[in-house]
C-alpha cells in the first residue's frame, strides 16, 4: 500500500500498521533475495569447456567402434549447454508493472539429458503436469523392464529400436493386465519411458519404466462410459509377474530377429540360459490420494542420465570422479550417448491415456494460463533464446 493513499488516510503510521496486523495477522516472511544460478561453477560445465573440443578429435579412434560415427548435433548440443544461463549470449528482462523494478533472466539452452538445470526443470513441470492433467483417480503401479546384456548392444548402436521396445513392454503389459480383469474388453492406461542408463552414466542399460494403472477400464452394465469418458474402472486382481515376463521376453526376441538382428541359433542358445536374462519389477499400489508419490514417480520417468552432486572434477589429473575414476573424454561420451531418448520418453501409448488426434504432436506442458511475455534483450553477437 503506498503512503497517503487508500486506508488509515490522516491516521498515525503506527495505528495504521496495527490496523494491518488486527485485520490480516502477522506480516509475511520478507521474500528471498534472487541469487542466479552459475553454471560455469560447477564441475560438468569445466570438464565439457575444457574437453569437448578434444573428444570431437579423438572420437574416430576411440569411440567410433563402438558408439558409431560422429553426430554434428553432439557439438551443437555441447556449444549451446555452455551458453546456458550466460548473460553475455542473450536474457530477457522482466519488469514489474507495480514497482518498476527490473530484473534479468538469461536464455536457457533447453538441453535436456546434458544440461542439469533444464533437464531438472523439464522433469518437476513434468511431474506436476501428469497427476494434474493426465492421471484419473484410480491407482496406479511402476513397472520396470529389463534386458539382458547380450542385446543392449543392438539398442546402442540402432536407437530406432528402442520405441520398439517401448512399443513390446507395453504390449507385454497390457496383455497381462486385460487377463486379470473380468470385465469383456478391458483398457488399461500407462505412460512408458526408455531410460538407457541405470545408477551409472557409464553404463549403456536399456530399460523401460512404465506408470500404468492398476487395472482397467471398461464399460459399465449400462453400456455407457463413465469415470471422465474412460469407462468404469476395474482394479486388477493379481500380475502373473513370471507370465509378464516371459511374455516381454518373446516379444523382444520375435521383434529383433524380424529386424535382422539377431538369428534363431542365438534364441536357441539363449533358451538354454538357467536365467532368461529379463527382469520384470512391479511395484507397491499407488492411491489416488498419494498424489506427492505419483509426482515423484512422474519426475522419475524422464530423469538425468547423472548427478552432479556425485561428480567431482579435477582439471589438474584430467580425472572426473563419479563413484570411480574415468577419464574426461570417456564421462563425457558416455553421457552423450543417452543424447535425444527423450524424444521418446514418457510418452502416453495407445489405450486409455493415449491423447486426442488434434493434440497430439503439441508439447505435452502448456505454458501457464495469462503469462506475460517479457521484454527481450539482445547484446552484441548474441541470438535470442526462449527464456
Amino acid at each position: 500500500m503506498c503512503p497517503g493513499r487508500g486506508p488509515g488516510v490522516g491516521q498515525p503510521q503506527a495505528q495504521v500498521f496495527q490496523d494491518i496486523l488486527l485485520a490480516h495477522g502477522p506480516m509475511a516472511d520478507p521474500c528471498p533475495v534472487y541469487r542466479p544460478r552459475k553454471p560455469h561453477l560447477s564441475p560438468f560445465y569445466q570438464c565439457v569447456q575444457d574437453h569437448y573440443e578434444s573428444l570431437e578429435m579423438l572420437w574416430p579412434e576411440r569411440f567410433e567402434k563402438r558408439c558409431a560415427f560422429w553426430r554434428p548435433y553432439l557439438k551443437e548440443v555441447m556449444v549451446r549447454y555452455l551458453a546456458c544461463g550466460d548473460l553475455h549470449e542473450g536474457f530477457a528482462r522482466i519488469r514489474c508493472e507495480t514497482c518498476r523494478s527490473e530484473r534479468l533472466l538469461s536464455y536457457s539452452c533447453k538441453r535436456r539429458c546434458l544440461c542439469p538445470c533444464c533437464h531438472q526443470k523439464r522433469a518437476v513441470a513434468f511431474g506436476e503436469w501428469v497427476p494434474s492433467h493426465v492421471l484419473p483417480p484410480v491407482p496406479h503401479r511402476h513397472f520396470v523392464l529389463s534386458i539382458p546384456k547380450i542385446l543392449r548392444h543392438f539398442f546402442l548402436r540402432d536407437r530406432r529400436l528402442l520405441a520398439d521396445l517401448g512399443r513390446c513392454g507395453w504390449q507385454a503389459i497390457r496383455t497381462v493386465i486385460r487377463a486379470a480383469v473380468p470385465e469383456a474388453d478391458p483398457e488399461p492406461g500407462a505412460i512408458v519411458a526408455t531410460q538407457s542408463f541405470g545408477d551409472f552414466p557409464e553404463r549403456f542399460h536399456p530399460d523401460l519404466h512404465i506408470l500404468a494403472t492398476d487395472g482397467a477400464f471398461c464399460l459399465s452394465a449400462c453400456g455407457h462410459a463413465q469415470a471422465g469418458g474412460k469407462g468404469l474402472f476395474r482394479v486388477a486382481s493379481r500380475f502373473p509377474m513370471k507370465a509378464l515376463e516371459r511374455l516381454f521376453r518373446h516379444k523382444v526376441l520375435r521383434m529383433l530377429l524380424a529386424r535382422g538382428k539377431i538369428t534363431p541359433e542365438i534364441i536357441e542358445i539363449m533358451d538354454r540360459w538357467r536365467h532368461s536374462g529379463f527382469n520384470v519389477y512391479c511395484g507397491s499400489r499407488i492411491l489416488p490420494r498419494q498424489k506427492r508419490s505419483l509426482e515423484r514417480l512422474a519426475a522419475y520417468l524422464i530423469r538425468s542420465s547423472f548427478s552432479q552432486e556425485r561428480m567431482e572434477y579435477l582439471p589438474h589429473e584430467a580425472q572426473v570422479r563419479y563413484e570411480s575414476n574415468i577419464t574426461d573424454p570417456d564421462v563425457i561420451r558416455r553421457i552423450l550417448e543417452h543424447l535425444g531418448l527423450w524424444l521418446a520418453n514418457a510418452r502416453p501409448v495407445p489405450g486409455a491415456y493415449s491423447p486426442p488426434p488434434a493434440s497430439r504432436g503439441a508439447d505435452p506442458i502448456p505454458p501457464p494460463a495469462n503469462c506475460p511475455r517479457p521484454t527481450r534483450t539482445r547484446t552484441a553477437g548474441a541470438r535470442p533464446r526462449c527464456a
